[in-house]
């Protein structure tokens, strides 16, 4: 291909160095390709406080309007901000190999979330971490807070509260210093669908673009996310309620863990499966955590 590529991205920090991971993927696999970096403004940058959790694609509607309107070729994403429902002109194309889906706990001291002390303010803005903290240590104080990384981990840093818990995959590209750090066990805090991993989108009628990015594609994180992502839709739909999901590939079947919680962390579903079809067994967790109750735990606690 022989026409400049333009690529879009979040302006965060975080964002661009996401991309730039994305780009030497690429380059390595395409050393003559053109590349050049539109930065998008999307709502929930705009936005000052609390996110509208009933709005999804607050992170990535503005990028897909942009691949809708042809000002760029592809886009890359956080995936667990990408909603289920997207639109049908878009396709995934690939998703990098994904590194770790842990979350961590970032404290001046680098404790653990154990060791905290009695009634200690965590910062996060999400619910599914709400939930899980407030279900390790009821004692928590949990605070929303918000902005990109930097901006979150320097509210610990200032000593305005005690602790922020944060992806693993986003600290360890900010290479945020492992003092402030403590990964926590997933048996204590299951991560998002799709958390740590890197979705290339482009528009679905591209298809040299589909053939480029597919270059770069990871089948084993391809497999794990389409099942974290085929348990959420079908347990709950959205990303922002507090269900969570882990699959990985062992002996070419895929293992999937999945959690449903109710808002307040007083209660949970907790299910496991393993099989050959991600999608399937995605979809047949979820079936069973319905059957358990989980819509009701999400919606009445």
């Amino acid at each position: 291909m022989t026409r400049p590529l333009r690529v879009g991205t979040r302006r965060s920090l975080l964002a661009r160095t996401q991309t730039d991971h994305v780009l030497q993927l690429l380059r390595a696999s395409h050393p003559r390709l053109d590349i050049i970096v539109q930065t998008v403004s999307t709502l929930g940058d705009q936005t000052i406080g609390p996110l509208p959790a009933s709005k999804p694609g607050v992170f990535t509607g503005a990028l897909e309007t942009a691949l809708l309107n042809r000002t760029i070729d592809f886009a890359v994403h956080s995936m667990k901000d990408l909603p289920i429902d997207r639109p049908q002109e878009l396709v995934i194309a690939a998703i990098a190999h994904r590194t770790t889906a842990f979350e961590m706990v970032v404290t001046l001291s680098g404790r653990t979330i154990f060791q905290l002390p009695v009634a200690a303010t965590i910062g996060t803005s999400s619910l599914r971490r709400k939930a899980q903290l407030q279900a390790i240590r009821p004692d928590f104080i949990v605070t929303p807070v918000r902005g990109n990384i930097d901006t979150r981990v320097q509210e610990v840093l200032d000593r305005r509260i005690h602790a922020v818990v944060l992806a693993e995959a986003g600290l360890q590209r900010l290479e945020i210093p492992r003092k402030y750090t403590q990964r926590i066990p997933m048996r204590y805090m299951l991560p998002a669908p799709a958390q740590g991993a890197l979705a290339v989108e482009c528009r679905k009628d591209d298809s040299d673009m589909i053939r480029i990015l597919a270059s770069i594609n990871c089948p084993a994180t391809w497999a794990a996310t389409a099942a974290e992502r085929a348990f959420l839709k079908t347990a709950g739909g959205g990303c922002s309620i507090p269900i969570s999901a882990y699959a990985e590939t062992k002996n070419k079947e895929i293992h999937l863990l999945g959690e449903v919680r109710s808002p307040n962390g007083s209660r949970q579903i907790s299910l496991s499966g393993s099989g050959e079809d991600a999608v399937v067994l995605g979809c047949q967790l979820g079936e069973k955590a319905n059957h358990m109750g989980a819509q009701e735990l999400l919606q009445h606690g």
